[in-house]
């Protein structure tokens, strides 16, 4: 990506930090669900250690936080005067 005048600097940095996000929202997306299937998998045997529990907690409150992030990174910024 270069810097071009309809591209300014804080944009493309912005972009950059909107594509991050979405990575690593990919990324416990993917982690959430494998947890999530080990705990249905263990469920089935009627045993669920609870730092299973407690990682599938974790990881999808910091996907919704990631979220979060997202959705506010597409809410376009007022400009100031």
């Amino acid at each position: 990506m270069s810097i071009t005048p309809g591209n300014p600097p804080d944009a493309i940095g912005e972009e950059l930090a909107r594509q991050r996000l979405e990575m690593r929202a990919r990324r416990l997306e993917r982690v959430v669900a494998a947890l999530r299937e080990r705990e249905r998998m263990r469920a089935r045997d009627g045993r669920v250690p609870s730092p299973l529990r407690s990682a599938v907690g974790a990881f999808a409150r910091e996907l919704s936080e990631v979220r979060r992030q997202l959705d506010a990174s597409k809410t376009p910024r007022r400009a100031t005067p």
